[in-house]
């Protein structure tokens, strides 16, 4: 009964990750949360009517070195207040892999995670499929946002559902039902047009071709060569990727993220950049794209390759601890695999997810996380060691609650900040700023390491002093711009924020004693230095430069600009007005026709991002305005 109990739990904790993939801010705070009641309800039941006994496992050591990598790189972060979020949810990971460890030590309880994935899997096939039939979608999704992560629960369920049957003496009606879910999953995979998943399924046949032996290796290469065959002869998402690639921008960029990546390794070698921060320090090392209408238009927000994140984020000690964990894993799956069909099919689970970190980061999702490292947990289960720590039942249940506790209160914060931050949100829609101000206050009391609240704070004085007219809630609005930078110094959003703030309410800081002028060209100077190719922060520093009187270095910076980005229209039409105050006729009337043979190539056609749509804005009648022009240019 108390082994039903904890499978039921794991069972919803996956099915609460699984819409969306957890992808919602909610869902990704409640998640830890939800796994470390799993952990204690498992621990709690367990030493009921008896001591616990927890035997020794080799895994132990390569867990604890991934979470001290993790814990370090969180210490030396740039950022630490943004990789305390993250921190929660890796080590929440590391947490059911321990779990998956003590839980999964029986055969048969094994055998449940496996057919709970089957089933699973086969669900968010027959969902894709109905997208695919009832919604017309070109690449199917299932319960995700992305294909390219939908195709993980697919690849598991196969997996299993190959080891069973391959492995495992099974009755008529259970071959029948396994062989009859695999077309199923394998017009799914076709529908979610993703070219990872070709190299992952065939990764699965021919490691369980490899584990089962020659005759089934042979007939396993057959099958992948016509599921290779069927990819690019019949009509599908996929093979318009593989063949027609080309029509998306990035379809091919990955070797240059890829790079990207590497940049970010290179600059911050031993512990990383902390988690959550790899976005933040990529932009110096962004790539043009010549023939899109922003060249700086996509940033490398997840390097795209699970290694280089890992190493990105934790460091050459991080990758070093990750690899550590899985060789011994995938060594405890290989001697599993005679056990049974359930161990072939984690083991080649666990492949295919490696296959495909190799172009991209199946993680980032929770749904993804919990299952890769229960599958890790799964793998190390039956190698326990000898020796056995005991603890009687009451001072085990003692040390629970003790341990739990403080857990449950550090973990639950996050979710309660997000739920009353969602809530002040909503009072500023409807411009009640007292509200929405004690609502950040309250989500900020909770997490004083997110930055997000006290700006927003900031952002929520500064309308309120516009109804007050008091000069403490300027104070207070300056106050928390310039703590929010502190908190999280590396995102540049904040920096333009606070000179937005400086430049509207100049005079009346001006009276507190605030130089605001290079206030506000230290926070754009500085926001261009974390972000050198946004060109949006390089318009203000021109602007801020002609409010000035200096004109010059205001065509300075907007020139910079236009070779960033030349289709920026606004700035090239504020350079041709910056030209005409300064005399200069022929940059005046070149820039003009610059921007003419833009406005002709209609833009607005190719945008493909709200970036974009930013860069071609352009109100043609401004162009009225230019009398100056002789009409013959």
């Amino acid at each position: 009964m108390r082994n039903e109990i904890i499978y039921g739990l794991f069972c919803l904790l996956i099915l609460n990750a699984v819409f969306q993939g957890g992808e919602g801010a909610i869902l990704r705070s409640l998640s830890p949360l939800l796994l470390l009641l799993l952990l204690f309800f498992f621990l709690f039941f367990k030493v009921q009517n008896k001591p616990l006994q927890i035997q020794r496992n080799p895994l132990y050591l390569p867990l604890f070195l991934v979470a001290l990598s993790l814990i370090l790189s969180t210490f030396f972060s740039p950022s630490r207040g943004n990789s305390l979020r993250g921190l929660s949810l890796e080590l929440a990971y590391l947490a059911i892999a321990f779990l998956g460890i003590q839980l999964f030590s029986s055969k048969k309880s094994a055998e449940r995670v496996g057919i709970f994935l089957i089933l699973l899997a086969l669900f968010e096939a027959f969902f894709a499929i109905g997208q695919w039939l009832f919604l017309g979608m070109d690449r199917v999704t299932g319960t995700f946002h992305y294909a390219t992560f939908f195709i993980n629960p697919l690849l598991l369920g196969t997996g299993f559902l190959l080891g069973f049957l391959l492995f495992d003496p099974l009755k008529r009606w259970q071959k029948i039902f396994l062989l009859s879910a695999l077309p199923f999953f394998l017009l799914a995979f076709l529908l979610s047009g993703t070219r990872a998943v070709l190299l992952s399924l065939l990764s699965i046949l021919l490691f369980l071709g490899f584990l089962k032996g020659r005759k089934v290796l042979s007939l396993l290469l057959l099958v992948a060569l016509l599921i290779l065959i069927f990819a690019l002869l019949l009509p599908n998402p996929l093979q318009e990727r593989l063949l027609h690639g080309e029509r998306n921008i990035y379809a091919f960029q990955r070797p240059r993220i890829w790079l990207t990546s590497i940049h970010v390794i290179r600059d911050h070698p031993l512990f990383g950049v902390g988690l959550r921060n790899f976005e933040l320090l990529s932009p110096p090392y962004n790539f043009p794209v010549e023939n899109a209408v922003g060249r700086y238009a996509k940033k490398v927000e997840i390097p795209h390759n699970q290694y280089l994140l890992v190493a990105s984020h934790s460091g050459v000690l991080g990758l070093l601890s990750f690899f550590l964990l899985l060789i011994f894993s995938m060594n405890s799956g290989i001697k599993l695999r005679s056990h049974g069909g359930v161990y072939a099919g984690a083991l080649v689970g666990v492949i295919a997810f490696l296959v495909h970190f190799l172009v991209d980061n199946p993680l980032y999702l929770p749904v993804n996380g919990f299952t890769f490292y229960l599958l890790l947990g799964l793998l190390g289960s039956r190698f326990q060691d000898s020796k056995i720590h005991t603890l009687n039942r009451v001072r085990a249940r003692l040390y629970l609650f003790l341990l739990f506790v403080p857990l449950a209160y550090l973990l639950s914060k996050p979710l309660a900040a997000t739920l009353i931050y969602r809530q002040g949100v909503e009072e500023a829609k409807k411009k009640n700023y007292q509200k929405a101000i004690r609502a950040s206050r309250a989500a900020s009391i909770l997490l004083p390491s997110e930055s997000l609240y006290q700006n927003a704070q900031g952002a929520l004085y500064s309308k309120y002093f516009e109804e007050t007219q008091n000069p403490l809630h300027l104070q207070l609005a300056y106050k928390e711009f310039k703590t929010a930078i502190v908190t999280h110094p590396i995102l540049p959003f904040y920096r333009e924020d606070f000179a937005d703030f400086l430049y509207a309410h100049r005079e009346e800081l001006e009276k507190m004693g605030i130089n605001v002028d290079d206030e506000i060209f230290h926070q754009i100077h500085t926001a261009i230095s974390l972000d050198p190719y946004n060109p949006f922060y390089r318009r203000k520093l021109a602007i801020h430069h002609a409010n000035l009187g200096e004109k010059k270095k205001a065509t300075q910076v907007l020139e910079e600009t236009l070779t960033i980005e030349p289709h920026y229209l606004l700035v090239r039409y504020q350079l041709i007005l910056f030209y005409r105050e300064l005399g200069e006729q022929e940059n005046v009337v070149k820039h003009y026709r610059i921007l003419l043979s833009h406005l002709d190539q209609n833009l607005q056609q190719r945008v493909q991002t709200p970036y974009e749509k930013d860069l071609v804005a352009f109100d043609k009648d401004l162009l009225m305005d230019l009398p100056f022009l002789d009409s013959r240019e």
